[in-house]
């Protein structure tokens, strides 16, 4: 190029403005690929980078507003304390409602039930039977769940007492001058058995008779304690053992799918030792 004159141009170049402005492009382009192109991390435990520009979203707040709490004031510190002498006397009515409950389902069930064997039979299948065993089946879930809860309520009472019995116990050792004494949890379910079964038999420390429900219950539960430990000795029993048909002490019967699989297995193997 001559001193003061114009570049020369080469035969790859474009002449003119429109040439101009192509390089401009491409050179702004490559430079704006290069700086939205992420380099690869040199190391897999590296971070990874990732580009800061985000579309906006349409459904933003422009004007920030503060955000509602909510705050139950059952779990929350500013409540205080839960204090259960007072939440009962407060709430002595529910037990009474739980009781009517109870006994309303216990009422629509026999009705459903007389109904259902009046009009719907077992082998009904019209669409009134269906209904009534639907509605009874519902019934008897309802009144299952509802003596469950009643239940699980007295255990807390029970619980409840046992509890207010050692407080005021050691409450008493302390006045005489005696440390307190804090049974262990096993302890604690040993009174608890021995409440129920107080209760069961007559009345227990608190002057409280059991109601004709708990009776039975406890009964039940008597039952298949009894059955429980008797087919345990049963089983612990050593064979030959019994009470067989001689009486105590005499030999048990021994059944005879048991005894043709006990004489086969004995003749067996006396036919093996003769064959050696």
């Amino acid at each position: 190029m001559a001193f003061g004159g114009r570049p020369e141009r080469r035969d790859g170049d474009r002449a003119g403005p429109s040439g101009y402005n192509a390089e401009a492009a491409s050179s702004s382009s490559s430079s704006l690929n290069r700086r939205n192109t992420i380099d690869k991390r040199t190391n897999k435990h590296a971070p990874t980078e990732m580009s800061s520009k985000r579309p906006v979203s349409r459904m933003r707040n422009v004007i920030e507003t503060d955000s509602k709490q909510i705050r139950d004031p059952r779990f929350d510190s500013l409540s205080g304390s839960t204090n259960k002498d007072l939440f009962t006397k407060s709430y002595s009515f529910l037990p009474e409602m739980f009781k009517d409950e109870l006994s309303t389902l216990k009422t629509t069930l026999s009705k459903l039930k007389k109904q259902e064997t009046a009009q719907a039979g077992p082998k009904a299948k019209s669409e009134h039977a269906l209904t009534i065993r639907e509605e009874r089946a519902k019934v008897e879930a309802a009144l299952r769940r509802a003596e469950g809860l009643a239940g699980e309520r007295e255990r807390r009472q029970r619980e409840n007492e046992v509890k207010r019995r050692i407080k005021s116990q050691n409450k008493e050792r302390v006045d005489k001058g005696l440390l307190p004494y804090y049974p262990k949890q096993s302890e604690v379910r040993q009174m608890l058995l021995k409440d129920k079964y107080d209760r069961l038999s007559g009345t227990n420390e608190a002057g409280q008779s059991a109601s004709g429900a708990e009776k039975k219950q406890l009964k039940k539960a008597l039952e298949r304690r009894r059955k429980k430990n008797a087919q345990k000795e049963k089983r612990d029993m050593p064979p030959g053992i019994g009470f067989g048909p001689g009486g105590p002490g005499g030999s048990a019967a021994i059944p005879k799918r048991k005894r043709d699989h006990v004489e086969g297995s004995s003749s067996g193997y006396g036919q093996k030792r003769a064959r050696t």
